[in-house]
């Protein structure tokens, strides 16, 4: 499990503009190296992920220290707070070859639920979620996977289904 680095990116942004924070410029340029890195070398080095993530606690840590608890939290504190305490999460796509850096592809994959469920108004049951679900997430696994998805759901209705192999 991991988090969204593009929503992060976005957020850091706002956090760049709106508080003229270089931290969150320096963490924004750490997370988009470390994704050209990982684009290049999907197995990187434990040692790699090591820089990252000391990189990453020794940014935020002074806005951490720095935080006053006689006063409420400003926008920059609270998602200093959060990136401090979700680090593994951000940060695990460097450690995990499977795991990408954003979760657009899971966003899109939902995204058709939501779509249907506004054109048609609703689904007729819990059942007809379950199989439109089911149907859209074996198409999703096609096109990952690079197969015909005609061909693959008439093998699929004659009961012969691809099914991806590990490593695949």
């Amino acid at each position: 499990h991991s988090l969204c680095n593009a929503h992060i990116l976005r957020d850091l942004i706002y956090i760049e503009e709106a508080f003229d924070a270089p931290w969150a410029t320096k963490i924004r340029k750490l997370l988009v190296r470390a994704k050209k890195k990982k684009e290049q070398d999907p197995d990187l080095k434990s040692s790699y992920y090591t820089r990252v993530f000391n990189t990453f606690t020794k940014t935020i840590r002074p806005i951490i220290k720095g935080y006053d608890k006689k006063f409420k939290k400003t926008d920059e504190q609270r998602f200093a707070f959060a990136l401090e305490k979700h680090k593994y999460l951000f940060l695990e796509f460097i450690k995990q070859p499977l795991v990408p850096f954003d979760n657009n592809q899971a966003e899109r994959d939902l995204r058709m639920i939501k779509v249907k469920q506004k054109v048609s108004g609703c689904f007729r049951s819990q059942d007809h979620i379950h199989y439109f679900s089911r149907i859209r997430g074996y198409i999703s696994t096609l096109r990952k996977n690079k197969q015909s998805i005609l061909e693959c759901l008439i093998d699929a209705f004659n009961e012969k289904p691809y099914i991806p192999m590990k490593g695949e």
